[in-house]
C-alpha cells in the first residue's frame, strides 16, 4: 500500500529538521585546553633580574609585566607551542 503524499511531505520535513538539529549539535567543539607560562627576565650579561618588563604571547592579546624579582606568569594560554616576547 503506497503512502499518501502528505505523509511523505511531513516525513521529509521532519527528516530535514532532525538533520539540522544533529548538524548544530555536532558543530559544538570541546573546550580548548589552556595552561600558563611562567618565567623570569634577566638582563643580558648580568645577574640582575628586570622589573616592569612587558611580556606577551605572540599572536594573542595576552600580556603581563615582570615583578620586582623579574618573574612573570601568563594565564589562559592555549595549549601548544607559544612564542613569548619581552619589551
Amino acid at each position: 500500500m503506497p503512502l499518501p503524499r502528505s505523509f511523505l511531505r511531513v516525513s521529509r520535513s521532519l527528516l530535514l529538521a532532525l538533520s539540522a538539529i544533529i548538524s548544530v549539535g555536532s558543530a559544538q567543539t570541546a573546550p580548548t585546553a589552556t595552561g600558563s607560562i611562567t618565567g623570569r627576565v634577566l638582563a643580558a650579561g648580568t645577574d640582575s633580574f628586570l622589573e616592569r618588563v612587558r611580556v606577551t604571547v605572540e599572536g594573542t592579546s595576552l600580556e603581563t609585566f615582570t615583578d620586582a624579582a623579574g618573574a612573570y606568569r601568563i594565564e589562559s594560554v592555549t595549549e601548544g607551542p607559544a612564542r613569548v616576547k619581552r619589551f
